[in-house]
């Protein structure tokens, strides 16, 4: 299954003058939501996609309709009342809430990444989780470390700290629905700050999990996090 957290108050946005949350905004012909989602079609008629978002804008009814015009349709829209703590939270209360089957394999991706396409490793039964990364610098991603240069296991996470070469593109694999929440239950349980899902991968690292990345060139993916890089590419697909 393909959870897509989706409830936060996308704030750089709405200090720069949007309303809207940010996946409602267009880039020319489509919205952000829909250019988000595209890149997984050929998972579209294999996982069910769970969206979590929160209940302003009519936003259930904005995502079954992208969603008809993705040609997605095994979906659930889970609307939330409140303000999560990160999105590591909104997953788990969209899971909770969804009543998922603890068992099934999770991605789990932003809604402000854009990529052509994406694929499961072919490795993918031997590992217990991993993130999709690329080689880039600064402290504004989320990090894997890994065992060396030639290895793709995971020793180490971090969270807008740079540990390595390796930056999270935001999508994230988790073997089975129970590993992401038991993880997050015991990673969180004490911490009161922001909750991302990197970060979550440490408490499975400790458990001697099988944690691994998965490397893609930077030109692959796109990313309109922020309202600069919206600016950005609304410009180029203008011109």
């Amino acid at each position: 299954m393909v959870v897509i957290p989706m409830a936060g108050l996308s704030s750089r946005f709405t200090q720069e003058g949007f309303t809207l949350p940010k996946y409602m905004l267009y880039l020319k012909n489509y919205s952000m939501f829909y250019l988000s989602m595209e890149g997984f079609k050929a998972f579209f008629n294999v996982f069910e996609f769970v969206f979590v978002t929160r209940k302003i804008y009519e936003s259930k009814r904005f995502i079954e309709e992208e969603c008809k015009l993705l040609g997605i349709h095994k979906f659930k829209v889970i609307e939330l009342d409140d303000v999560t703590s990160g999105q590591a939270e909104t997953v788990h209360l969209g899971l909770v809430t969804a009543e998922v089957d603890s068992a099934s394999e999770l991605l789990i991706h932003n809604i402000d990444t854009f990529k052509k396409s994406y694929s499961i490793p072919d490795e993918i039964s031997e590992m217990d989780g991993y993130l999709e990364v690329f080689e880039g610098e600064g402290n504004n991603w989320s990090y894997a470390k890994t065992e060396d240069e030639n290895s793709s296991r995971v020793v180490e996470t971090a969270e807008k700290k740079q540990i390595s070469k390796y930056c999270s593109t935001g999508l994230y694999y988790f073997k089975r629905v129970d590993l992401f929440q038991e993880a997050y239950r015991s990673y969180y349980q004490a911490v009161s700050l922001e909750k991302y899902i990197a970060p979550i991968y440490n408490h499975l690292i400790e458990q001697n999990y099988s944690i691994h990345i998965k490397l893609i060139p930077r030109m692959e993916v796109v990313f309109c996090g922020v309202p600069q890089e919206y600016y950005e590419q609304l410009a180029l697909r203008m011109s």
